[in-house]
């Protein structure tokens, strides 16, 4: 069986007549590899012309008109890209909302619509699959969706790395392959650091952690789909095999809570500007660091599994670098993992509103991309791990689980 590739062509990629042209020699190309599944985005700079005309003729568009506007930016790409792939003999057909295979389907919000994954996945089998066993190259719209009562919706920013990434989940595909002017991930934005490096392999929540701090190769949405196959992101001079491979590393769902102790400590009164580091490598445990560490201008509190040793932390007090040290034992850290938790509208509420309604008191709580942990009494652990998995019960997130 033939592998399966779904490529997302940028708009910065698609920017003149050359470089469709060029693009479309390359998937002509990589078909002799695998099957393909192409999405476009809107030609390089088309869809902020039509954003600011949109807003010049109208202070407060209407959402449901203002979608289809900005939609055309990729209706008309994938006319235009579909041109050149049979211009280079490739066999392929435009997958738009007015064609009879359009697989994206939304919960109707207009400007930043969520893709339902259930529906998705059946539209991309009935209607993308038949496509693909026949040869032919489906060629479709990123950035837009529809919704159950046929109302063109738009996926908002990075909306068509969203499309590809879902359509890649729907149809299992091997390999997701975003195709841009950039050679892969780079460590660093190289407008500000030349020496920023490409990246060969990184892991999806390293690239969420990224994203959520503002770097702009994929957008955090598009994240939350990937599972079960390699995501890349790479340029027509790197190819198929270069770029950056950003790999799954989600582990299987899982129930266990660490028996470890957490031990949150308190300073006061800070004095010294290097104590961050020195206290954080205090309290690391065989190079592993805090599990949270929070700091403001008078105090700090860190949360670890180390064993502490008070003297050691008091030696801060009789150095001056801080006024005075407490140490909370027999705790424990609750952690609740999942893509793009900080995404998914209400869930810190879900997590903590069942642990006041209980009575439970929180020692703390801290979030990042894909974890959000709570610091409770240890001997309340089984509990408040019952009230939370009951609570997210009810609201879809990606691969959420209780740790």
């Amino acid at each position: 069986m033939r592998r399966l590739l779904v490529l997302k062509l940028g708009g910065s990629v698609l920017s003149d007549e050359k470089a469709i042209k060029d693009a479309a020699k390359f998937v002509s190309a990589a078909r002799n590899e695998a099957d393909i599944v192409v999405v476009v985005s809107a030609l390089k700079g088309v869809t902020d012309d039509l954003v600011s005309k949109a807003r010049s003729v109208s202070d407060k568009p209407d959402p449901d008109v203002y979608d289809q506007l900005i939609s055309m930016g990729e209706r008309i790409s994938a006319r235009l890209f579909t041109l050149a792939l049979r211009a280079v003999g490739v066999q392929c057909t435009i997958v738009d909302v007015d064609t009879p295979f359009w697989p994206v389907i939304t919960d109707g919000r207009h400007v930043d619509a969520e893709p339902l994954l259930d529906e998705s996945a059946q539209a991309c089998e009935a209607k993308l699959r038949p496509l693909i066993e026949k040869s032919i190259v489906p060629v479709v719209c990123g950035f837009i969706g529809i919704s159950k009562d046929g109302e063109v919706t738009t996926l908002g920013r990075g909306g068509s790395d969203t499309t590809a990434t879902l359509l890649g989940r729907c149809l299992n595909a091997d390999e997701v392959v975003l195709i841009k002017d950039v050679d892969g991930l780079l460590s660093t934005d190289p407008s500000r650091i030349k020496e920023a490096r490409k990246l060969d392999v990184v892991s999806v929540d390293e690239i969420a952690a990224l994203a959520k701090s503002g770097a702009k190769v994929v957008h955090e949405k598009a994240l939350r789909y990937v599972n079960g196959y390699r995501l890349r992101i790479t340029s027509i001079r790197e190819g198929l095999n270069g770029g950056t491979l950003i790999i799954d590393t989600e582990e299987e769902v899982s129930s266990n809570i660490s028996a470890d102790d957490v031990n949150m400590i308190t300073l006061v009164g800070l004095r010294n500007s290097r104590l961050q580091s020195e206290l954080v490598d205090l309290v690391s445990q065989e190079g592993t660091p805090p599990l949270a560490v929070t700091f403001d201008s008078h105090s700090a509190t860190l949360y670890t599994t180390k064993s502490v040793n008070e003297s050691e932390l008091h030696a801060l007090v009789e150095k001056g670098m801080v006024k005075a040290v407490a140490v909370k034992r027999n705790l424990s850290c609750v952690t609740v993992s999942g893509r793009n938790l900080e995404g998914t509208p209400g869930v810190i509420l879900r997590i903590t509103e069942p642990l006041y309604q209980h009575g439970i008191n929180l020692y703390g709580i801290s979030t990042s991309a894909n974890n959000i942990r709570v610091f409770v009494q240890r001997d309340l652990v089984e509990k408040v791990k019952s009230l939370i998995t009951a609570s997210l019960n009810s609201i879809p997130i990606a691969g959420d689980r209780v740790i």
